[in-house]
C-alpha cells in the first residue's frame, strides 16, 4: 500500500485470505521448431509461456488500457543461447473483470542449447527441451520495475485448471522438423529449495524427437557397402598376385576410414562409439583381416601348391563375408528397435497423463488438471503432462 492509502499497483496482489499461496497458471507451447543441430547441439526454437493469475485490485476495471505500473508475474530461458535468444512480452491484459483474471503472453525464439544422447546414432530419439525458470519474477507491465522473491516466493505455478483458458501443451505449427520425426510434446514442473533457501520453479518444455535415418543410409551406410561389394573382387584375383590384392585391400581400407570422417562431421565431439561408427569399425577390421589372408594364402600357393591356396582363399571369403553380415545385423537390429521402445515408453507415459480426453474439432484436446491435483502437484514438487502425436485421432 502506497502512502495516502492509495493502492500501489506495482507490488504483487494480496494474498487470499485461504493462507493458500498466489497461484498463477500456466500453459505453454510452440509455434516452429526446427535447426535442430547434432554437431553444435542446438535448436531453434520459437515457444510460448501464457500466464494467468488473479488480481483483486483489477475487479471491475473497465478502461480500454490497464495501468503502466500494474504488477505481473515473469520468467526467463535458462537453456537459451543469449546472443541469440529473444523474449517477447507479447500481450498483457484483463481477461474477465468479473473476477480480476490478467493474463500475461511471453514468446521465446531463438537458440537453446539442446544435449544429445547419440549413442545410437543415426537410430537415436532424443528431446529438444527449452527450460524456463521461475523465481518469483516479476515486472510491471510497462518494463519500468521488475525483480524476484526467492526466499519469501510471492507466487506458486501450476498448470491451467479452468478449460477456458487453454490446453496444457499447444503445437501450434505443422509439426515437420528437417532430418527429425516429432513423436510427442510433454512439460514437467519440479520445484526444490536450494541450500541458500531459495525457492525455485523449473518448467520444462520438451519434444520427443526421432532422427530420420533415410539421409544416413543412402550417404554413408550404402556407399560403404557398395564399396565393400567391389572389394570382394578380391578374392577373385590369383592367390599368388600379392601386389594387386594388397594394393586392392589398402585402397579399400583407406577409402572406409575415410567415412569416419564424413560421420565426425555430423557429430560433436564425443567420448564413445556412436553404432554408425561400430559399422565403420567393423568394416576397417574386415579389411584388415583380408590383407592378413592375402598373404596367408600367398604363402600357401608358394609352399603348398595353387589348388589348396584356393581352396583355403574361398572358405576364408566366405566365412569373413558371413561374419560382416552377422556384426551388421547385430549392430542394426538394436538400433532399429531402439526408436520403437523409446516410442512405446513415452505413449505409456503419455496414456498416464490423458486418461480423460476429449474430442474438439477432430483432433485429440488434452482437457486442463483439475485445481486440486494442480495445487496438490505443484507443491510437492513435481508435475508432468505428456501428448502423444503419433496416433491420429479417434473418430467423433
Amino acid at each position: 500500500m502506497a502512502a495516502g492509502g492509495e493502492v500501489c499497483l506495482s507490488e504483487p496482489p494480496p494474498r487470499p485470505t485461504s493462507g493458500e499461496p498466489l497461484w498463477v497458471d500456466f500453459r505453454v507451447g510452440a509455434s516452429r521448431l526446427n535447426q535442430v543441430n547434432t554437431a553444435q547441439e542446438t535448436a531453434y526454437i520459437k515457444a510460448f509461456v501464457a500466464l494467468y493469475w488473479t488480481d483483486p485490485r483489477m475487479v471491475g476495471y473497465d478502461k480500454a488500457v490497464l495501468p503502466d505500473d500494474l504488477w505481473g508475474p515473469f520468467c526467463n530461458c535458462r537453456n537459451g543461447v543469449r546472443a541469440d535468444m529473444d523474449c517477447d512480452d507479447h500481450e498483457f491484459e484483463l481477461v474477465d473483470p468479473s473476477k480480476g483474471r490478467l493474463k500475461r503472453f511471453l514468446i521465446f525464439e531463438g537458440l537453446v542449447a539442446n544435449d544429445l544422447d547419440l549413442s545410437e546414432f543415426p537410430f537415436d530419439t532424443n528431446t529438444v527441451d527449452i527450460e524456463f525458470g521461475f523465481v518469483s519474477h516479476w515486472k510491471t507491465r510497462d518494463g519500468s520495475k521488475s525483480g524476484t522473491s526467492a526466499k519469501n516466493p510471492i507466487y506458486l505455478v501450476r498448470s491451467v485448471t479452468d478449460p477456458t483458458e487453454g490446453e496444457p501443451i499447444g503445437i501450434y505449427w505443422n509439426k515437420k522438423i528437417p532430418e527429425w520425426e516429432l513423436y510427442g510434446a510433454s512439460w514437467s514442473l519440479k520445484k526444490h529449495e536450494d541450500a541458500s533457501g531459495y525457492t525455485q520453479q523449473q518448467l520444462k518444455l520438451s519434444f520427443l524427437v526421432g532422427r530420420h535415418v533415410t539421409f544416413y543410409v543412402l550417404k554413408v551406410l550404402l556407399p560403404l557397402y557398395l564399396l565393400l561389394i567391389n572389394f570382394a573382387s578380391d578374392f577373385f584375383l590369383p592367390t599368388n598376385d600379392l601386389s594387386s590384392r594388397s594394393a586392392n585391400t589398402m585402397t579399400g581400407f583407406l577409402a572406409a576410414f575415410a567415412f569416419l570422417y564424413v560421420v565426425a562431421e555430423m557429430l560433436p565431439k564425443v567420448e564413445f562409439l556412436t553404432r554408425i561408427d561400430q559399422i565403420i569399425l567393423v568394416t576397417l577390421f574386415g579389411m584388415t583381416l583380408c590383407g592378413i589372408e592375402a598373404w596367408t594364402v600367398f604363402l600357401i600357393d608358394e609352399q603348398h601348391g595353387t589348388k589348396l591356396a584356393q581352396k583355403v582363399n574361398w572358405i576364408s571369403g566366405a566365412t569373413l563375408a558371413s561374419l560382416y553380415v552377422l556384426l551388421n545385423i547385430a549392430l542394426l537390429i538394436p538400433g532399429i528397435h531402439h526408436k520403437s521402445r523409446e516410442l512405446e515408453k513415452y505413449r505409456s507415459k503419455a496414456a498416464s497423463t490423458t486418461t480423460h480426453v476429449e474430442q474438439r474439432n477432430g483432433r485429440k484436446i488434452q482437457p486442463a488438471i483439475d485445481s486440486s491435483s494442480a495445487n496438490k502437484q505443484a507443491e510437492q514438487g513435481v508435475t508432468e503432462w505428456h501428448v502423444d502425436l503419433t496416433s491420429p485421432p479417434a473418430p467423433l
